[in-house]
């Protein structure tokens, strides 16, 4: 039976320094440790983390179950038995894993509700106002990754007519949303109506007055047919990431200089996650 007496707290570095005042030590800080000062053969230690850090695996040096490197949590505990006077070999883990749920929270998880405060990979956050459930899938302080997993969609649309002969990109009239920091996906419809009888009308999703190119749809009238019908048109951004101040808008232009209208148009944004 190993006696474990508790000694000062121990702060993370590449090489971790051990006490002389006990075999069991709180680890501070998040550096990430690649070795552990030499005790004599047969020494055991309990190290208790108090955040997320890497311990890095080692062929000798620093031998960890399963031969990989292990990200710990706060709360972890792992034992190591120094094998030969100067390398480690951990025998035991404790994975805390205490999963945290807020369901009274009436906004959404930022990328500071991390590891610092408690949460962990599989941490459930609810909003209660938009009746939103998150899953934090990255717990790093300072860089939490929460993916959304209910659906959350805003939408902005028009059936009021609206023109432009701009041959550069402008601001479709009704279609700018500002949302909440996040990646989000984002769909649009709309039915336009070319005015000459080879026009062409081209329109994009962009973000802080940015294009994302693979969105780009072109709807071109071929000479000969009928230029005073409306056109259904349609696009997609899979992924558009805003940081809360900037907007999401639909922008076109008619390559040809000539007027084209719009009528029924729909954009709609769906929260993928919060990084």
């Amino acid at each position: 039976t190993v006696e474990w007496d508790k000694g000062a707290d121990l702060t993370s570095s590449a090489t971790l320094s051990l006490g002389t005042d006990g075999n069991y030590f709180d680890v501070t800080g998040t550096t990430t440790i690649t070795a552990i000062s030499a005790k004599p053969l047969g020494t055991r230690i309990l190290l208790q983390f108090d955040a997320a850090l890497t311990v890095t695996h080692h062929a000798t040096n620093l031998i960890l179950q399963g031969g990989s490197s292990y990200v710990t949590a706060a709360g972890d505990h792992m034992e190591f038995v120094n094998y030969d006077g100067t390398n480690w070999r951990e025998v035991n883990r404790h994975n805390a894993l205490t999963t945290r749920k807020d369901n009274t929270s009436t906004s959404n998880p930022t990328v500071n509700d991390d590891t610092g405060d408690g949460y962990t990979v599989g941490s459930h956050w609810y909003n209660t106002t938009a009746d939103s459930v998150f899953i934090c899938v990255d717990a790093s302080s300072g860089a939490a990754i929460w993916e959304c997993v209910s659906t959350t969609e805003t939408s902005a649309s028009s059936t009021t007519n609206t023109s432009t002969t701009s041959t550069s990109y402008v601001v479709l009239n009704s279609m700018t949303i500002t949302p909440a920091a996040g990646t989000y996906s984002v769909r649009f419809s709309a039915s336009f109506r070319p005015s000459t009888k080879a026009q062409e009308v081209q329109f994009a999703v962009h973000s802080n007055a940015t294009i994302h190119a693979d969105s780009q749809r072109r709807l071109h009238n071929i000479s000969g047919h009928d230029h005073d019908l409306f056109y259904p048109s349609a696009t997609f951004a899979h992924e558009v990431t805003v940081n809360g101040s900037q907007a999401i808008d639909i922008r076109w232009r008619s390559l040809t200089g000539d007027s084209a209208d719009c009528e029924e148009r729909e954009m709609i944004i769906q929260l993928l996650r919060i990084e």
